[in-house]
């Protein structure tokens, strides 16, 4: 098993301001997802790597920009459009229309217009970050519930609500759209 690799998150500014100015010179829709938004919403704990969701323009766009190859991805968990990059020795994950696939069961977390619409803006010197919403986050880390082996789902949504005012219908509403009801 490879080891993880954790970076703490001074040493991950730099590349979120990066990629931010890529997607906004670009003018290409985009948020920061998974343990990467969840640490603005709470999360204390330090990153394996830096997770976007954007569309698939965005996608290949920043392939050819980083050097990367964009492809479909398979995984066990994961099915998705993508392509993932290493910029100052940090991982980075840039991703549209993710597929999870749980207990025989598959769930669309789509970079939709609703996401788009509810994207959360915050400086970082001086440079403007696009968040995927907090509860966008939470009923991501809903489905995946994944914990240990470098996984944290459980323990950011714990992280989340205790720090973040959630919305639950907004959260409900996501775990819909996405076809997941909670009862599998």
């Amino acid at each position: 098993m490879d080891q993880i690799k954790f970076f703490s998150f001074e040493n991950v500014k730099p590349v979120l301001v990066e990629i931010a100015k890529f997607f906004e010179k670009a003018g290409i829709p985009y948020g920061f997802f998974a343990g990467t938004a969840a640490y603005f919403y709470g999360s204390t704990r330090d990153l394996d790597d830096i997770d976007v969701l954007t569309t698939k323009e965005g996608v290949e766009a920043f392939g050819k920009k980083f050097s990367s190859e964009t492809k479909n991805k398979e995984s066990a968990m994961f099915g998705s459009y993508g392509t993932k990059s290493i910029i100052n020795g940090v991982d980075v994950e840039v991703t549209a229309s993710l597929s999870i696939k749980k207990d025989g069961e598959k769930y669309l977390f789509d970079f939709d217009e609703k996401m788009t619409k509810n994207l959360k803006k915050i400086k970082m010197d001086g440079q403007e970050l696009c968040l995927i919403s907090a509860e966008d986050i939470v009923a991501f880390k809903s489905i995946t519930q994944r914990e240990g082996n470098g996984k944290f789902d459980l323990t950011d949504i714990k992280n989340i609500l205790d720090s973040t005012k959630i919305d639950q219908k907004s959260v409900q509403e996501r775990l819909k759209m996405c076809g997941f009801s909670g009862n599998r």
